[in-house]
């Protein structure tokens, strides 16, 4: 698999894909707040989202969701500035 200008072997995406599962779990009593952005109309809802959800749901973790809608992964960009400029005025 390519991945930011490397070619990775299935065993590199199985680490890869591993270490956001293990820090949630290491951090479950933790302090750690997270901030979500993402569209269920998207690829990455389906492949990682759904997942990270579920397993931040398992936890004490304290998460927000802000779910928009677009379509491909890229469109992200379009909302997050606006999302991140309402986050920081709520949150100071």
């Amino acid at each position: 698999m390519r991945l930011i200008g490397k070619n990775y072997s299935q065993k590199d995406v199985c680490v890869l894909d591993s270490i956001l599962p293990d820090m949630i779990r290491k951090s479950s009593d933790s302090q750690t707040k997270i901030n979500l952005l993402y569209s269920a109309h998207e690829h990455t809802y389906d492949e990682h989202i759904k997942y990270l959800l579920h397993d931040l749901s398992e936890t004490n973790i304290q998460y927000f969701v802000c779910e928009e809608h677009f379509t491909e992964h890229s469109e992200v960009f379009k909302t997050f500035i606006p999302y991140i400029r309402r986050h920081l005025v709520e949150n100071h």
